[in-house]
């Protein structure tokens, strides 16, 4: 039971590790594109 339990502890921290760069990324991506915006488009 206790090796199960690692091996989901880490799965999860793994998981928390990807959102939070998705996160990160995304709002990257949200500066970029209301960066874009404010720009006159000609």
């Amino acid at each position: 039971m206790s090796e199960y339990t690692a091996l989901s502890q880490r799965v999860y921290q793994n998981d928390v590790n990807s959102l939070k760069q998705y996160v990160e990324e995304l709002k990257h991506d949200e500066r970029a594109a209301a960066h874009l915006q404010w720009k006159p488009s000609r």
